[in-house]
């Protein structure tokens, strides 16, 4: 049974095998389908680096953000607001999250409780990755790590990094991949490029024991250094990362240009496999079929925002819904059968709602320039109205002087 999408196999390990068989067949393509909980901490705002982004554009992924560290828009005081609102109430909601992000957290702005509750879920089965290695090179962050509950559960040896001289290498680094790690985590990018991708501010990884290296980098420290790395933490899985997502190697949030345009592609897989679902190998159809749905996204935004500018001026709000609807809908079909793997359906219908676009703008406008129509008369009617009483207000009163009186001679004049 294909497990990308979702690990079913629990369900019927414990059946006979005839009745394991009958309820996989039920159930197989619901499984597939199954997206999973992920929660982001850490600099996780839009501004700093493309996680959410990412993750809105990915139909895998439901992601619950909430930001630790300032950055961005985001400040010291608003992260307590944050954590407060925003953070699992209990450890019950946070097991509930089969993928949790450690993008650099502040850990004195969490409470100890929330640490502790994010180990024992990884321990009981959640996974997790961390970036950068050790979280920041600022000893009041590295060293809140370290001394966190939570870095144990992690394959990078933070301690032994500090000891080492400190978490941060040289600028300009690039990396290998190992060919012999088991799952195909990197090695279907090795021929698009990824070890010619320059990344830019190189964090150190010493690995604890039992560590399994994905990837090396090379020129960010003295020798090769481990860039991936990874390992199994009781009953989860979990990775530490040699730089940020917001730096060069993998995107140009930081400001530098990027040669890397795979950079959700290859998260992806990082997460299928801490999560524990089969990794595609296949890397170039999710690349296509994730762009096909951010243009996707990009034109209905665009299509919903002048639906909203011609309900403003009056057309008709069920007419424009009943546009909006059946894309969205065309949408949400396709992305439920890309979760499926149906990825040729999945194609030809974003495909039938793309050549529907157009269409659909030029109704929405037509509804727009109808009633724009009414605007537009009913101001012609105003003005017209408002020239022509002005104008015979002026005819007569400074011209033909309807309301003045001739000077009459009065009777002491007439005496005199």
């Amino acid at each position: 049974m294909i497990d990308i999408f979702g690990g079913c196999e629990g369900i019927v390990r414990y059946l006979s095998p005839m009745a394991a068989v009958a309820i996989a067949v039920l159930i197989a393509g619901n499984c597939q389908g199954q997206k999973f909980e992920a929660l982001l901490t850490g600099q996780v705002d839009e501004v700093s680096n493309p996680l959410i982004k990412w993750f809105r554009e990915e139909p895998l992924v439901d992601a619950t953000s909430v930001p630790t560290r300032p950055g961005g828009l985001v400040h010291d005081r608003d992260i307590k607001r944050f954590v407060r609102i925003y953070f699992p109430r209990s450890y019950g909601e946070v097991k509930d999250y089969e993928f949790i992000m450690l993008h650099s957290p502040v850990m004195y702005h969490l409470e100890q409780k929330h640490a502790v509750w994010m180990h024992d879920a990884i321990e009981e089965g959640s996974s997790s990755l961390s970036a950068p290695a050790c979280m920041s090179a600022h000893p009041d962050i590295h060293n809140a790590w370290v001394g966190s509950v939570l870095s144990s559960a992690l394959p990078n040896d933070c301690a032994a990094v500090i000891s080492a001289g400190g978490p941060e290498g040289k600028e300009t680094f690039h990396i290998i991949v190992n060919r012999d790690f088991p799952e195909p985590i990197l090695t279907p990018f090795i021929d698009l490029g990824i070890e010619k991708f320059i990344g830019y501010h190189a964090f150190r990884i010493i690995p604890r024991q039992g560590v399994r290296t994905v990837a090396w980098q090379i020129g960010g420290f003295s020798g090769r250094v481990p860039y991936m790395a990874t390992w199994e933490y009781g009953e989860g899985r979990t990775m530490t990362l040699g730089d940020s997502f917001g730096l060069a190697f993998w995107s140009d949030y930081a400001g530098r240009a990027s040669q890397n345009e795979y950079g959700l592609d290859i998260l992806m897989n990082m997460v299928l496999y801490l999560i524990k679902r089969e990794v595609p190998t296949d890397v170039l159809v999710f690349h296509r079929m994730r762009t096909t749905f951010t243009r996707f996204r990009t034109e209905m935004s665009l299509l919903i925002s002048l639906a909203e500018f011609a309900q403003r001026f009056g057309a008709s709000d069920a007419a424009i819904e009943e546009v909006v609807d059946s894309l969205r809908e065309q949408g949400e079909l396709a992305e439920e059968l890309y979760m499926n793997l149906d990825f040729e359906e999945s194609q030809r219908v974003i495909g039938s709602a793309f050549e529907e676009f157009d269409e659909s703008e030029s109704r929405i406008k037509r509804l727009k320039e109808r009633a724009l129509m009414w605007v537009y008369l009913i101001e012609w009617m105003v003005v017209t109205a408002t020239i022509m009483l002005s104008g015979y207000l002026v005819w007569s009163i400074m011209v033909r002087r309807r309301l003045y009186r001739e000077v009459s001679v009065t009777r002491l004049e007439h005496e005199r």
